[in-house]
């Protein structure tokens, strides 16, 4: 949301705004990236007796530039809260601010911010100042926070501050996540490789290239001499290679022959017979002496 009325120099906004003793009420926004500029204004703001809202706004991508700004101020009544969650980015440039201000008794809201970078910069704010109630408290989770920094008051630069001018002032606190600068990164080596292992030499040319001229259909040996008509022909002898076949002779696999009778001879000796698959001579003698 950005830009201002031409006729009455009115700024775009999104607000919830309580001028009496009722509270006003709370602003929940979800998108993939919000964009607040040229002066745009998202509030949850109470200028009477009653209490702010609370401001909660959850996106990948959260963006104040050009005196935009997102605030749950309140004059007498309890503190508005602005609670930010973005999965990648919150950006404030250009007179940026982030407020929970309070004014007269009323206490500074608490500013709640998540994201992996927090970025600041040309004289962008996030404040939870007070007059004669207490500072708000403001907590950031972050991986990185550039260009802000905490200070105990403003100044043209980009401020963190949470400070009352007669009551006790708040608490900033700036988490960032324990991590791992090794996280991820593969050790190398510490000895140095020696390239000359590690790259194979390329084979040499053997022999000169070479041409061979074979009279028509060829070249001839000088380009002032036509082709000749002679053709050229390989009187060399053929080589046969002399093969010899070799034939190879089936194998007979020697088969069992299942026991069809057993024979007790003379001295006791146990033999076992089988019919024979070969017709025998009317006058040939039977295994075992037997007629």
């Amino acid at each position: 949301m950005s830009g201002v009325s031409h006729i009455e120099q009115l700024n775009s906004q999104i607000t919830t705004l309580s001028e009496t003793e009722a509270a006003a009420g709370s602003i929940d926004i979800a998108v993939e990236k919000l964009r607040v500029t040229d002066q745009g204004l998202i509030s949850v703001s109470s200028l009477g007796q009653g209490d702010a809202g609370n401001l909660t706004i959850m996106a990948d991508q959260i963006r104040l530039t050009d005196s935009g700004s997102l605030q749950a101020e309140v004059v007498a009544g309890s503190q508005g809260n602005i609670i930010l969650m973005a999965d990648s980015l919150l950006f404030m440039r250009r007179g940026a601010l982030i407020s929970t201000n309070a004014t007269n008794e009323a206490t500074g809201g608490e500013i709640t911010i998540e994201a992996p970078v927090v970025l600041g910069l040309d004289n962008s704010d996030i404040v939870a100042n007070a007059v004669q109630g207490d500072g708000g408290n403001i907590s950031i989770t972050t991986q990185a926070l550039l260009g802000l920094e905490f200070r105990d008051f403003l100044t043209p630069e980009n401020d963190i501050t949470a400070s009352s001018q007669f009551g006790l002032d708040g608490i900033v606190q700036i988490d960032t996540p324990d991590l791992e600068p090794n996280q991820g990164l593969i050790e190398l080596p510490s000895d140095v490789t020696d390239p000359s292992n590690q790259i194979s030499t390329g084979c040499l040319v053997a022999a000169d290239n070479s041409l061979t001229v074979s009279g028509r259909s060829g070249l001839p040996d000088s380009p002032d001499i036509p082709n000749s008509s002679e053709v050229w022909e390989d009187w060399r002898p053929l080589e046969t290679e002399a093969r010899s076949a070799t034939r190879s002779m089936p194998i007979e696999n020697a088969s069992l022959t299942e026991a069809t009778d057993i024979v007790i001879a003379a001295n006791g000796q146990v033999e076992f017979i089988a019919q024979s698959e070969t017709l025998m001579a009317p006058n040939q003698m039977s295994c075992g002496g037997r007629s």
